[in-house]
């Protein structure tokens, strides 16, 4: 536990009431994982009543912040602990290993909420994170599941007994996506016991889908049981009391068990086939599909299911997004794709291209952009990164951006009054009677982008969907520094690639 955390424990008066808590449910029999559930609901309850009141801090989050964007100060103590933690010197040669390991995986899955998976793999690999994750599109290659949440949105670390009351929902599915991939692969759970809860009920799923050979179901599940002081990996056939059929592994030599793995012969990893797999899967010109071309063009094709009368037609095999093909990026189209589903965001590649070509002193969110690319191997050069690092050292705070917004004394109290009557943002652009200018109004907002009574999620919305509002408009320079005060307050930030 980090110096701050204990500090702060200790200011909220929260240590001492933790031990008392503890002993209590001991007494009263609760077994270990309806204690720890129990006292992470009572914690989190004292954490946040010491943090409102302001006996603690947290170094990025205020009272105001967290009630506004109804974040947790307790999980967001967690993922602070979490993302301060270090590799240990002595590991090194075993962490390689263990990603060496996981580069050979069709699927991760894992209830832990750091980020040392998807580091050690570069983020190379597709998140999904909590319940979420379950019901996004799925291509079932190079998938980290992140069943119990993640520190990158605290929120959705599962840790409390709500939390694991709501698990329960969806504890089903995250069997049968499990179980489907049996089918294919085998599966080695690493890092958990038998009497671990997720594995307990894996298990009994198992007991009724599994085949009747015994040596049939052994060999397609693994569990690895730590032993303190057994180099070797003794293996041995066991099966759970609804007669469910494993291999158990005895060690306390992990790194063989990352080596063995990891020299299994499969071809092409899930990660570079997931890479391909999605480059190469579906047609996008609509009058090529209605043969009236003799070249058809086409993005991210799979050319073993065109449409039967392409079949002997010439082709021109274009690698893009269909929305990018036609012709590069402005900034509308670049906004509008930034604050699009990440599905529907711009290739990382024409993103970066877009942003490094883009003068570093303008205003331009870029954040969402920056948190997956592989920064060592995307061939950006240094002058380049030197652009971004300028762009995000610009605009690292909302003051860099209000303190540049100008509106006539008039105007002000006028829209100040407007907003505490209680109307909306919408009510207020669509608002004649005031004489006030669009861009004056845009401009008060982005002052004000703090102030309770103003929603920026519907500005942002009325501003890029509503018919009312072209694209000139969104290229204006009041409406550009909305979009980077909107980033600024609810994007990521990054200091630094």
């Amino acid at each position: 536990m980090g110096s701050t955390t204990r500090t702060n424990l200790e200011k909220g008066g929260i240590e001492e009431k933790y031990l008392s808590k503890f002993n209590d449910l001991k007494n009263q029999g609760k077994n270990d994982f309806e204690i720890y559930t129990n006292i992470a609901t009572f914690l989190e309850q004292e954490y946040d009543r010491a943090f409102y009141a302001e006996r603690i801090q947290l170094n990025n989050l205020t009272p105001k912040e967290a009630h506004k964007k109804g974040k947790s100060p307790f999980r967001e103590q967690i993922a602070e602990i979490f993302d301060g933690l270090k590799f240990r010197d002595d590991r090194k040669e075993e962490i390689k290993k263990f990603t060496s390991m996981l580069k050979k995986a069709r699927m991760i899955v894992t209830t832990n909420y750091d980020q040392f998976i998807e580091k050690s793999l570069n983020n190379a690999i597709s998140i999904k994170n909590g319940n979420q994750g379950l019901f996004e599109p799925a291509n079932d290659l190079n998938e980290l599941y992140k069943i119990h949440g993640s520190i990158s949105s605290p929120n959705s670390i599962v840790i409390t007994e709500s939390d694991y009351e709501e698990l329960k929902h969806t504890s089903d599915i995250v069997n049968a996506k499990i179980l489907s991939h049996l089918t294919e692969s085998p599966i080695v759970f690493i890092g958990y016991s038998l009497t671990d809860k997720n594995i307990q009920e894996l298990l009994k799923d198992l007991s009724d889908n599994m085949p009747s050979s015994i040596d049939d179901a052994a060999q397609r599940i693994g569990v690895v049981d730590y032993v303190p002081g057994e180099n070797k990996l003794v293996q041995s056939t066991r099966s759970t009391e609804n007669n469910a059929y494993y291999t158990e592994i005895k060690t306390d030599n992990f790194s063989k068990i990352y080596s063995s793995i990891s020299a299994i012969e499969q071809g092409f990893t899930p990660s570079e086939l997931a890479k391909y797999s999605s480059a190469l899967k579906k047609i996008i010109d609509v009058k090529g599909q209605q043969g009236h071309l003799n070249k058809v063009l086409t993005s991210f094709v799979d050319l073993k299911n065109l449409p039967h009368e392409l079949n002997n037609k010439n082709l021109v095999v274009a690698l893009g997004d269909e929305r990018w093909i036609y012709k590069y990026p402005d900034y509308v189209d670049y906004i509008r794709a930034y604050f699009s589903e990440e599905s529907e965001r711009l290739p990382e590649d024409i993103a970066i291209k877009f942003i490094t070509n883009t003068s570093s002193t303008s205003m331009l969110p870029i954040s969402k952009y920056l948190t997956n690319v592989n920064f060592t191997n995307n061939n950006i050069s240094d002058k380049d990164r030197k652009r971004i690092n300028q762009r995000l050292s610009n605009f690292k705070d909302l003051s860099t951006i209000i303190e540049k917004i100008s509106i006539p004394k008039k105007d002000e109290p006028k829209l100040d009054e407007l907003v505490r009557s209680g109307m909306s943002p919408t009510q207020i652009f669509e608002e004649k009677k005031t004489g006030i200018q669009f861009k004056k109004k845009i401009a008060f907002f982005v002052k004000n982008i703090e102030n309770d009574g103003i929603n920026e999620n519907e500005i942002l919305d009325y501003l890029l969907y509503s018919n009312k509002i072209k694209d000139k408009n969104l290229s204006d320079t009041t409406c550009r520094k909305f979009f980077m005060a909107y980033s600024v307050l609810h994007d990521k930030l990054i200091d630094k690639i």
